[in-house]
C-alpha cells in the first residue's frame, strides 16, 4: 500500500501504473466514499438528515458512539477475521492519497 502511494506522483513508470491502478474501474481504489456520496454532493443534500459517521477501521468504537448516541449499551464483539499484513503508509503516501483523493472522498467528507 505504501508503494503504491509513494508513486502515485512520480514521473516515472512505477508513477504510471500507480496511476493505473488508481483510476482503473476494476480495482475498488476508484470508488472510494466520494463514489458513493457523488462527490460529496449527496453530503451537501441531505446533511440535516444523516444522524453518525463511522469507519470499518474503528468500527467496534463508532459503534459504542452510536450506542451512547440512542442511550443504550454497547457490547463489544470480538473480532472474527483481522487482516494479516500491516496497513501503515508513510507520510509521503498519505499526503499523495490526501492530494489524490481530495476532489472526490475528501470532498464528501
Amino acid at each position: 500500500a505504501t508503494r503504491l502511494a509513494e508513486s502515485i506522483y512520480l514521473s516515472n513508470e512505477d508513477g504510471r501504473i500507480a496511476r493505473e491502478l488508481m483510476a482503473s474501474p476494476m480495482e475498488h481504489l476508484a470508488k472510494g466514499t466520494g463514489w458513493y456520496m457523488y462527490d460529496g454532493a449527496f453530503v451537501r443534500a441531505h446533511h440535516h438528515e444523516i444522524l453518525f459517521v463511522g469507519s470499518v477501521e474503528r468500527m467496534d468504537r463508532d459503534v459504542g458512539r452510536l450506542a451512547a448516541l440512542f442511550g443504550i449499551q454497547h457490547h463489544s464483539v470480538p473480532h472474527i477475521r483481522r487482516a494479516s499484513h500491516a496497513a501503515n503508509i508513510s507520510a509521503r503516501g498519505r499526503l499523495n492519497l490526501r492530494m489524490w483523493y481530495n476532489a472526490t472522498d475528501y470532498s464528501a467528507l
